[in-house]
């Protein structure tokens, strides 16, 4: 979470800036907000008719950029952190008994 963290926080920053005539992205929190929905797949629609009125093509960058970049990259480091501490727990417990038998 640290790691992406600064680079949400700028995402959001930046649809601030370039998109502060929408309801969506009319202050930090809200950009944020609609950030982390877009993030999760929620409400993709409706933000990208907000944002794609105000500036199509930006807009249109902006949404795909973040929506790939989130789903293909933050949702899949976090799989991975989950899947990693899965396994390793898994084999750690399957090799429990071999303590017990020194």
């Amino acid at each position: 979470m640290v790691g992406i963290l600064p680079f949400f926080i700028g995402i959001g920053l930046l649809g601030n800036c370039i998109f502060w005539e929408t309801n969506r992205y009319k202050d930090v929190t809200t950009s944020m907000f609609t950030n982390f929905a877009l993030m999760q797949g929620d409400a993709v629609g409706d933000t990208w008719n907000d944002i794609s009125g105000a500036e199509y093509v930006l807009g249109n960058i902006y949404c795909y950029f973040w929506i790939s970049f989130a789903i293909c990259v933050i949702n899949n480091v976090f799989i991975v952190i989950i899947e990693d501490g899965y396994v390793r727990s898994k084999h750690h417990s399957r090799n429990d008994w071999l303590k017990d038998i020194e």
